[in-house]
C-alpha cells in the first residue's frame, strides 16, 4: 500500500513539473526590451510635460504672493523647473544603451 502511495505522488509530483516547465515563458527578446523601454521613456516624457505645465502654473500663483515668503517661493518653483527641463532634455536625447553593439571583450 506505501508504494502504491508513492508511486501515484510521485506521478502526480513529475505531471505537475512537465505542467510547470510548460507554462514558463522565455525571457524577452532585444526588440521586446527596447520596445518596453522606448514605451516607459514616453510614458516619463509625458509625465514631464504635465510636471513642467504645473510647475508654470504654480509659479504664476507664486507671483501673486507679496512678501519674503512669495520670494522664496517662486525662487524654489524656478529650481524645481529648471530640474524638470533638466530632466526632459535628458529624456529627449537619443537613448544609446540599444545601439551600441556589445563588446567582444566583455566576460
Amino acid at each position: 500500500m506505501k508504494n502504491a502511495m508513492r508511486i501515484v505522488s510521485t506521478v502526480l509530483l513529475m505531471g505537475a513539473g512537465v505542467a510547470l516547465a510548460q507554462k514558463t515563458t522565455p525571457p524577452p527578446t532585444m526588440e521586446q526590451a527596447k520596445s518596453m523601454a522606448m514605451k516607459e521613456r514616453s510614458d516619463m516624457m509625458a509625465k514631464t510635460k504635465a510636471m513642467d505645465a504645473q510647475v508654470s502654473e504654480a509659479m504664476k500663483t507664486a507671483k501673486t504672493i507679496e512678501g519674503d515668503k512669495g520670494k522664496a517661493l517662486d525662487a524654489q518653483l524656478a529650481e524645481l523647473q529648471k530640474q524638470v527641463k533638466a530632466l526632459s532634455a535628458q529624456l529627449a536625447a537619443s537613448p544609446k544603451y540599444f545601439d551600441e553593439p556589445i563588446s567582444k571583450d566583455r566576460p
